[in-house]
């Protein structure tokens, strides 16, 4: 237990941590309404919402993966998200080769 690939423990040369920002629910979004107003013109109102995300790939050396994923978040908190319009996620934290 804790020795494979994936292990939380485990320290890897390189991680790669991703992380998705999005508009919070009930946050007016003008560019997402104009482009849903052109997708729906388009496409005879078969669209029926847009939302939209900022996606951020950072790669942290020397760490587990239960830390990349702890260093992601305190990153998204105190730079990549505003918390006032928008959350964070974080997608996916693996190890990378480079």
């Amino acid at each position: 237990m804790g020795n494979g690939i994936g292990s939380k423990h485990q320290e890897y040369p390189l991680v790669r941590v991703e992380i998705l920002v999005r508009t919070l629910p009930g946050v007016p979004d003008p560019s997402t309404s104009e482009i849903l107003e052109q997708l729906s013109t388009q496409s005879s109102n078969l669209v029926t919402s847009v939302s939209r995300a900022k996606y951020f790939q950072i790669k942290l050396a020397n760490t587990t993966l239960r830390k990349a994923k702890a260093n992601g978040a305190k990153m998204a908190k105190a730079l990549l998200a505003n918390p006032v319009i928008e959350y964070f996620e974080i997608h996916k934290v693996e190890p990378v080769s480079s």
